[in-house]
């Protein structure tokens, strides 16, 4: 599929959603960005910003200007389904997934066969198996990802793929920064890999598969577990490689 044809939905349009949003959007991608503050949607709407970030207005002024960024309350239709809100530590310190599994549920009446779900929020291990299971409980219709896989690829991938960028430097660091992308299986991190996955069309990819144990030695113990490696018994691993330039992201 070419990535002029591709609708994106973001839910959640914070610091990581927006920034990806109107940066998938610049690269020739329908975005739909949803959030479910009335009020930021109508000043994305507007196409204006709620966030300070560097360059972020530009870009978010010219993707709504030209229709290919789309802030809307509720998800739409869409072929990615990526979700990137917030995950915040509760009085005892342990990370509060409730929004997550909220965005999940609203983008259940959306998926159809040959949807990608990719969950970007900072998320405890077994995140990604809870919004695969809850997806699969609220849609019985279609196949997803089983734990240690039966020979058969999903009709649903489902893949993890953690942001790692720095306030100030979120268009740059999107850009620039390797990435990393936990499959539920070997196909669903292959499909979440892929360049016409999301706009950018000059990704350069490389993908790893193997087990748990290989997944986390290719980390460092930090990151570990925000890289979900939680996947029972098939883990596909890829480190993803973006060759735009900074003057992409500076020429927006």
């Amino acid at each position: 599929m070419h990535r002029n044809n591709i609708r994106v939905c973001v839910v959640g349009l914070g610091y990581i959603g927006l920034p990806t949003a109107a940066l998938i959007a610049s690269r020739g991608a329908t975005v739909i960005g949803v959030d479910i503050d009335p009020s930021i949607v109508a000043t994305i709407a507007d196409g204006r910003i709620h966030i300070a970030e560097a360059d972020l207005d530009g870009l978010v002024q010219k993707s709504v200007f030209s229709k290919r960024l789309l802030a809307r309350g509720k998800p739409e239709r869409a072929d990615v389904f990526m979700i990137a809100v917030p995950t915040p530590l509760s009085g005892n310190k342990k990370p509060v997934t409730d929004h997550v599994l909220a965005a999940a549920r609203s983008i259940a009446p959306h998926l159809k066969k040959g949807n990608l779900v990719i969950l970007e929020s900072t998320s405890p291990v077994g995140t990604t198996e809870q919004v695969c299971d809850l997806l699969a409980q609220l849609r019985p219709d279609l196949a997803f990802p089983k734990y240690g896989g039966n020979g058969k690829e999903p009709d649903i991938a489902v893949a993890y793929c953690p942001e790692r960028v720095l306030p100030g430097r979120i268009l740059i660091e999107l850009v620039q920064n390797d990435r990393c992308v936990g499959g539920m299986t070997p196909g669903c991190a292959a499909k979440a890999s892929s360049p016409c996955t999301v706009a950018p069309a000059d990704w350069s990819a490389r993908v790893i598969r193997g087990t748990k144990s290989s997944a986390t030695s290719a980390c460092t113990s930090k990151d570990s577990a925000a890289l979900h490696t939680e996947v029972r018994c098939v883990l596909a691993f890829s480190t993803i490689r973006s060759a735009m330039s900074r003057s992409a992201v500076a020429s927006t």
